[in-house]
């Protein structure tokens, strides 16, 4: 994960996009936490922002709690 943080990149696309029919999706909350933990260990956290792109039903609520745990931006899939 960090090797493209390494490389230069400045954002991370967290996205629920390619899973397949038989794949496991985990909420888009404990994978924003999980990757700021893992790049503020590897010390390139100051270096990258990840965006999370999440196909979950949120509530203002959740959008708050993403971005407390560092998210730089919430693309939510909005059903209109």
């Amino acid at each position: 994960m960090t090797a493209p943080c390494r490389r230069g990149a400045t954002a991370l696309m967290l996205s629920y996009r390619g899973v397949g029919p038989g794949g496991e999706q985990a909420p888009s909350l404990l994978c924003c936490g999980a990757v700021h933990q893992r790049l503020v260990h590897d010390k390139v956290r100051v270096q990258v922002t990840h965006v999370i792109d999440s196909g979950e039903r949120h509530e203002v609520a959740h959008h708050a709690l993403l971005l407390t745990t560092e998210a730089g931006a919430v693309c939510p899939l909005l059903g209109l």
